[in-house]
């Protein structure tokens, strides 16, 4: 089961839960070994592969406009993924300075946790 659907209890939102191990059992010359493997929201999130880029600033200057303009790409990958809560809530965890994570760039993250704190 690689997913499971639960009613929430706050705020009257559903959330799903992502196993957080995957139990794996191997033979290996007749002898059975078993192990867990991590699995985590990030394996679920919509930003995975080549576009991930457009999350974070290129290493060359850029133009407001262009920012605005990819900002405005990941948001869109943001807003359609089943795994941003965490995202946002992981990105808020750890302070995390750079890109956007949730929906959030980093300059609204910080307004967030200003709000929060005041």
């Amino acid at each position: 089961m690689d997913e499971q659907k639960l009613d929430g209890e706050q705020m009257g939102h559903s959330y799903l839960v992502y196993p957080k191990r995957t139990r794996y059992v191997v033979a290996i010359e007749g002898v059975m070994i078993t192990y867990m493997e991590e699995r985590s929201w990030r394996e679920y999130a919509a930003c995975r592969g080549p576009q991930a880029r457009m999350f974070f600033p290129p290493s060359r200057p850029e133009k407001r406009e262009e920012k605005a303009r990819r900002e405005l790409d990941a948001k869109s990958i943001c807003a359609e993924c089943r795994v941003q809560p965490e995202c946002l809530s992981y990105a808020i965890r750890i302070r995390e300075p750079h890109g956007i994570w949730g929906g959030l760039n980093e300059v609204e993250r910080r307004r967030l946790l200003s709000r929060e704190a005041g």
